[in-house]
C-alpha cells in the first residue's frame, strides 16, 4: 500500500489551471516499494496567459524537486473551445510546445472532463494519442488503467464503465493501450 504526500503548489480560482505535486513515501528497506512521482492538473486547456504562467511555474517546481517524474495526471477539461482534429494547431501550441521536454519529459495521462465531451473533442483527444504514439499525450480509452512506475505491464483499457474524470494509477506501466 502506498501513502501519497501531496503538496499544493499552485491553486488559481475560477477557470484557471490548477496543479498539484504528489509523491509516494520513500521506499522502506531493501525490497520496499519504488517511489512514484506524479504531477496533476485540471482545467488547463485555455491556451491563454494563465496556462502559460502555470506551465512555467510547473517547470520551475519540477526542476526544484530534483527527482524524476513518472507522469502527469490530466484531470479533465483538457481543451476549452474548439479542437477540430488531430492536426489542429492547438496540439502543438497548447500541449506539445507548452509542456515540452526537458522540463516535462514524462507521459501525460488524460481523462475527460465535461468540456472534453463537447462536440467530438473526446474522440479527437483519443485519436491524437493513437495516431501520435511518440507524443507524451496518453489517452488510450475513455476508461483505462496505468500502472506505475514505468517498465512493467502496459496500460490497459477498462471494460467497466466508471467515472470519466478519473484514471486509475497504480504501480508499474508503460504507456500503450492493450485490451484486457
Amino acid at each position: 500500500m502506498h501513502r501519497f504526500s501531496i503538496a499544493a503548489l499552485l491553486c488559481l480560482l475560477g477557470s484557471f489551471p490548477t496543479f498539484i505535486w504528489a509523491q509516494t513515501d520513500p521506499p522502506k528497506a531493501a525490497g520496499g516499494s519504488p517511489r512514484v512521482n506524479l504531477i496533476a492538473m485540471g482545467d488547463w486547456g485555455s491556451g491563454g496567459a494563465a496556462q502559460k504562467d502555470v506551465a512555467l511555474t510547473m517547470a520551475k517546481q519540477i526542476a526544484a524537486r530534483g527527482v524524476a517524474f513518472d507522469g502527469a495526471v490530466l484531470a479533465g477539461d483538457n481543451f476549452y473551445g474548439k479542437l477540430t482534429s488531430i492536426n489542429d494547431k492547438r496540439w502543438q501550441r497548447d500541449f506539445e510546445a507548452m509542456y515540452a521536454p526537458p522540463a516535462f519529459a514524462f507521459p501525460f495521462f488524460a481523462v475527460a472532463g465535461n468540456h472534453d465531451l463537447e462536440a467530438k473533442k473526446l474522440a479527437v483527444e483519443m485519436n491524437y494519442a493513437r495516431e501520435n504514439p511518440t507524443s507524451r499525450w496518453k489517452f488510450p480509452a475513455r476508461w483505462y488503467r496505468v500502472d506505475l512506475p514505468a517498465g512493467s505491464p502496459k496500460c490497459r483499457r477498462s471494460s467497466s464503465a466508471g467515472s470519466s474524470r478519473a484514471a486509475s494509477l497504480s504501480r508499474a506501466c508503460t504507456t500503450t493501450a492493450a485490451s484486457t
